[in-house]
């Protein structure tokens, strides 16, 4: 009696679509799993406040297992390596009537606390205080900025400085609170800014809220919120 062989054509395909969905599925099973078990995140707020009102940025830092409130904040900050101390963010820096607080989950930590691991979804948030406490809803709960820059010919010289607002300060008292400008010695002109002088084709360019200063705008008394910008630029 002749036999009928069981694997026909369509019997063959069936069975092979079976193993290439099961195959599939088991694929998509170890994926999935892959997924769940990727690192999360840490998000984090930088707040200038009435201080620096332009800084003001949402993050969402990669979280991996025993990142440490130290290790994040060294992603956004300059961080001193002798101690626990944030030198800028970004190319902002604050003069010492400022400082940076930390909170983590709205709870405001101390310098000494940043060892602590952070877990996946935790909140960090950097702001800008004053280094003593002052009435906020005083005229004087502001500040003032300073930004730096050398222009296209010296990009690297580029970085803002934030003070508290005092009622008496002169855009000359601003720039002699800094060692990184250096005035002529009669204090009437700005002669370098961390040695750097202009050529004999470059000028300074002293602006206040974008507007250029006169000559003699070293005198002008500042508003709270001022922002001074000093760039060196090619003489026309």
């Amino acid at each position: 009696m002749k036999v009928r062989n069981p694997f026909t054509i369509p019997s063959i395909i069936l069975v092979v679509l079976v193993i290439l969905i099961s195959g599939c599925s088991a694929w998509n099973e170890d994926v999935g799993g892959a997924e769940e078990g990727t690192p999360g995140e840490v998000n984090m707020v930088v707040e200038g406040g009435l201080f620096i009102p332009s800084m003001n940025q949402s993050l969402h830092l990669r979280y991996d297992e025993g990142m440490t409130v130290y290790e994040a904040l060294d992603r956004v900050a300059n961080l001193s390596k002798e101690s626990n101390q944030i030198l800028s963010v970004g190319s902002t820096v604050l003069d010492d009537t400022l400082q940076w607080k930390v909170e983590k989950n709205n709870k405001v930590i101390s310098a000494d606390m940043w060892g602590q691991s952070l877990k996946d979804k935790d909140s960090l948030k950097l702001s800008v205080i004053p280094v003593t406490p002052i009435d906020m809803s005083q005229t004087g709960g502001s500040g003032v900025t300073l930004e730096l820059s050398g222009g296209s010919n010296n990009p690297e010289l580029r970085f803002t400085i934030a003070r508290l607002y005092d009622p008496t300060l002169t855009v000359r008292d601003l720039l002699m609170s800094t060692d990184s400008v250096q005035l002529s010695d009669n204090k009437k002109h700005l002669q370098s800014i961390n040695g750097y002088a202009p050529r004999i084709t470059e000028r300074w360019m002293m602006k206040v809220n974008n507007k250029e200063l006169a000559e003699h705008g070293l005198d002008m008394v500042l508003d709270p919120g001022d922002e001074v910008r000093i760039e060196i630029v090619e003489r026309i």
